[in-house]
């Protein structure tokens, strides 16, 4: 089914790391200046988890990582079996370790996902975690770039211990290794792992028959608990709270089934009477949360999946979370443990009917599609006020909602398009698409283009599938894919002209001169786009002969055409301006402020920024804001104002880090890098 669109493959379903989707300043308008930075200054990270108060019978094994650790060298690799404790016995192993002074630099924990195939985390995903962990606002995008900075930023700091959990391959972790002995580095995996040769090596048991009785009381218990850690702190949880139960024959009567690989296991059993012993409306719910998208489960979704209240859904949350079934994210927001998860995957296809499972999926995704097109009401640039949503009191509320939520809505439209909820997957498409335009979002924006025009295909929608093949382009080419953006665009173009959707033509055509420019190729990029000045100036689209001008404008600048330049972006201003689009109209002006720093009036210049940066305070366009301020900056050093470039710049350093737009603020950090030293830049060379 993929491949029904261009550019769509099985990977790119699993596919969800920002990119950028504003413009980019170009770095030959910055120059060259120099900066000698002061020396960082570290605290320690205390990145653990709290590890389970109920932890009995493995003595020797942690003294084992505790001896480890005393030696540089490899990792260590603590293996076994899923619920066997591998990880609560490295958390008490490090927070002893920690709390003793052993690792001043601290902590750093990462949960890899390796076993659960929606959540698994890539060697680079799990890199920009730790880096951000370390104070890296602006991640590279490429995995051997954040690999080679995090071992230089390692480098640099005291011991640390990192932990790695629940990796599923050596492939995994390997970028992760610190490339010094200085720190220590633990593992836990279902597997041996054995291309990390030179790794020590831990592999657990299930407890001692002794430890086993301590935890739940009952021998036969343990033994119908198979010694195994996470069945054992079940069962003493459901003793705890109902003691009068013959716990011994309920779990009896439970079927012991095969867990991971061939093992008779007792945790679906223990599972089993958790669930069991849950009222009917909290059995339910357990069951359908399994279908709820992404990691975080919220009250909202959860009260539209249960077709129930908020107020209900909150206490039937709160009752699974005491229960152990679900874990605390933040105030409001819960999730699974990962075995948790499989568990009430099973329950949802054997204790709930077809009838009930569909009309529950279908209310979570228009609770979204509806949440989602009302945010984007604040979002679309130039939306009038009346039209905006009053689920949402401005823009950066709606901004918020969007980016806390943005990977859920993300594989929500993923689900909706394997459930063939067409009408579903283009309005979440759409709604995301001003979000995605305000930030540094370009893989997400690609995914759900795709699932878009898969959609509008499935649904013999040609016009809007043409126009998601124009969004498919421009994602393309801010990925850096030219050829593919190329060839998708030209694609579309082809089909919107056959179709005579005009609109789409000219948008086709513009973004086709954008990639054209990016090739280097500027007098075809600027006969595409005065191809797509002439069809908005007959459609008499004022939004689409803004965009036009735009685009030429740009293309003039690239040419060194100055005065041809400002002139195209001076009338797309007056149109945005007129529309009362304030983001496109900010960046408008940052370009101008760009043209007028290249042609020397430097005044000018400082001008247009502030202008810029007036015009989009308070739009919830953080990318535009940043923008603005770095333009500000470049006006200001040219200027020789070193203080107030040096702020400017790390004001938009911050509103870069907003968005996530990595390349922009990166390009930023080099530009200070490379001014020139003065005791203004040592004090805050620590802050970039």
């Amino acid at each position: 089914m993929a491949g029904d669109v261009p550019g769509v493959t099985g990977d790119s379903y699993n596919a969800f790391i920002g990119d950028n989707l504003g413009k980019l300043v170009q770095a030959g308008r910055i120059g060259r200046v120099v900066v000698n930075a002061a020396p960082a200054t570290f605290q320690a990270l205390s990145g653990l988890p709290p590890a389970t108060t109920i932890f009995v019978g493995r003595d020797a094994e942690l003294a084992q990582l505790r001896e480890a650790w005393q030696h540089p060298g490899p990792s260590v690799i603590a293996s076994g079996l899923a619920g066997i404790g591998k990880t609560e016995l490295v958390l008490h192993a490090a927070h002893a370790a920690f709390d003793g002074g052993e690792f001043p630099g601290g902590v750093l924990f990462v949960d890899l996902h390796g076993y659960d195939e929606s959540r698994c985390l890539t060697a680079g995903q799990a890199l920009e975690h730790c880096l951000r962990a370390l104070g890296v606002a602006d991640v590279p995008r490429e995995e051997q770039n954040r690999s080679a900075l995090f071992r230089s930023l390692l480098a640099h700091r005291d011991r640390m211990l990192i932990v790695l959990d629940n990796a599923a391959s050596s492939g995994q972790v390997k970028p992760l290794l610190p490339g010094a002995d200085t720190h220590r580095v633990a593992i836990t995996s279902r597997h041996r792992l054995s291309g990390l040769r030179d790794a020590h090596h831990l592999e657990l048991g299930t407890l001692d028959r002794s430890a086993a009785t301590e935890l739940v009381e009952d021998p036969t218990l343990a033994e119908l608990c198979g010694n195994l850690p996470l069945a054992l702190r079940i069962m003493a949880a459901l003793r705890d709270e109902d003691p009068a139960v013959d716990w011994v024959s309920e779990l009896g009567e439970a079927s012991l089934d095969v867990l991971d690989d061939g093992d008779s296991q007792p945790v679906r059993a223990a599972f089993a009477l958790s669930y069991r012993a849950l009222p009917p409306d909290e059995q339910r719910l357990f069951r359908l949360l399994a279908m709820h998208p992404g990691d975080d489960i919220e009250v909202e979704s959860t009260a539209a999946l249960a077709d129930v209240s908020p107020t209900r859904a909150r206490r039937l949350l709160r009752q699974l979370r005491r229960a152990h079934l679900l874990e605390d994210v933040e105030p409001g927001w819960f999730t699974f443990h990962d075995l948790v998860r499989d568990y009430s995957r099973e329950r949802v296809l054997a204790d709930e009917p077809a009838e009930s499972r569909g009309p529950a999926i279908r209310r979570l995704f228009e609770y979204y599609a509806t949440a989602a097109e009302a945010a984007a009401t604040h979002l679309n640039s130039g939306s009038p006020r009346k039209e905006r949503s009053a689920r949402f009191t401005d823009a950066a509320g709606a901004m918020a909602w969007m980016a806390r939520r943005r990977r859920i809505l993300v594989v929500t439209t993923l689900t909706a398009t394997e459930f063939r909820e067409h009408r579903t997957t283009l309005r979440l498409a759409w709604a995301l698409y001003p979000f995605f335009s305000r930030g540094d979002y370009s893989e997400d924006f690609l995914a759900t283009s795709q699932f878009g025009a898969l959609a509008a295909a499935r649904a013999g929608d040609p016009y809007v599938e043409c126009e998601f093949r124009t969004h498919i382009g421009t994602a393309m080419q801010h990925l850096g894919r030219l050829d593919d953006a190329m060839r998708i665009l030209e694609s579309a173009r082809r089909t919107s002209v056959v179709l005579g959707t005009r609109l789409v033509q000219a948008k086709a055509c513009d973004a086709i001169a954008s990639v054209l420019a990016d090739l280097g190729r500027y007098d075809a990029a600027i006969g595409q786009a005065t191809r797509a000045l002439r069809i908005n100036r007959k459609l008499k689209d004022r939004e689409g002969i803004a965009h036009s001008l735009h685009v030429q404008g740009v293309l003039y600048s690239n040419l060194g055409r100055w005065e041809d330049a400002l002139a195209a972006k001076r009338k797309a201003l007056t149109l945005y301006q007129a529309l009362s689009d304030r983001q496109r109209a900010g960046i408008v002006q940052v370009d101008i402020a760009d043209d007028y720093t290249c042609m020397g009036n430097l005044d000018q210049a400082a001008e247009s920024a502030l202008t810029a940066i007036e015009t989009v305070r308070g739009a919830a366009a953080p990318n535009a804001e940043g923008m603005a301020y770095q333009a500000l900056g470049v006006a200001y050093h040219e200027l020789g104002r070193a203080l107030e470039a040096r702020e400017a710049f790390l004001t938009a350093v911050r509103k870069f880090s907003e968005c996530g737009a990595a390349e922009q603020a990166q390009t930023i950090r080099e530009y200070l890098g490379e001014m020139e030293a003065s005791p203004a830049a040592k004090d805050h060379a620590g802050e970039v």
